[in-house]
């Protein structure tokens, strides 16, 4: 954990507004921009992953911003900078899958699974001979960015609602699953499910 307070969390009934203002736009236009190039730079290591990403760009801003007794007590750019490096580096993740087929994150290696079930194999050579998928996969993230803008502004007090769901709900056991992941299946994917 990033910081810690011997209190513990405490719920905030009432914050006022949900959506942020011009001014504090403003004072996230820098650590918005730098964090997104160090996310997605951490993103191209495999292995590194969002956390690291996010975790370097909040130290990161907490050292530049100069008044580091504001973080973690509602400072805009302690939370715009850690999204940003994690959204930029879910990005970054795709350029060893792609260009090398290694994976760079634990969902672009499920990703790689899934397209080496339909004899797909990321790498180098895969722009050459199955450009559309790739170009597809591209196209794909930029209009998921666009819809997750579209659809999180909304959805922002439902978000925050969820949030007073108590631990002992969420972190209760799952019940068995009725197929297990270690079962082998030959056929094709369509019809192993």
């Amino acid at each position: 954990m990033l910081e810690s307070t011997s209190g513990g969390q405490k719920l905030v009934r009432k914050t006022g507004r949900m959506l942020f203002n011009a001014k504090e736009a403003g004072q996230c236009v820098g650590a918005t921009l730098r964090s997104s190039v160090v996310g997605f730079f951490v993103g191209i290591l495999p292995g590194a992953g969002a956390t690291i990403a996010s975790a370097i760009t909040y130290m990161t801003e907490k050292k530049l911003s100069g008044n580091s007794a504001t973080f973690g007590k509602g400072d805009i750019r302690g939370v715009a900078a850690p999204e940003a490096a994690n959204n930029a580096s879910a990005c970054g993740s795709f350029i060893p899958m792609l260009t090398l087929g290694v994976p760079g994150s634990g969902t672009t290696a499920v990703m790689m699974g899934a397209l080496t079930l339909y004899n797909i194999t990321p790498g180098p050579a895969m722009f050459t001979e199955q450009p559309d998928i790739v170009w597809g996969l591209i196209a794909a993230l930029l209009i998921a960015n666009v819809m997750l803008l579209i659809m999180n502004i909304p959805l922002i007090g439902l978000f925050t609602r969820m949030l007073t769901i108590p631990l002992w709900f969420l972190a209760r056991p799952s019940p068995p699953c009725p197929r297990s992941a270690s079962t082998r299946c030959t056929a094709p994917p369509s019809t192993c499910c």
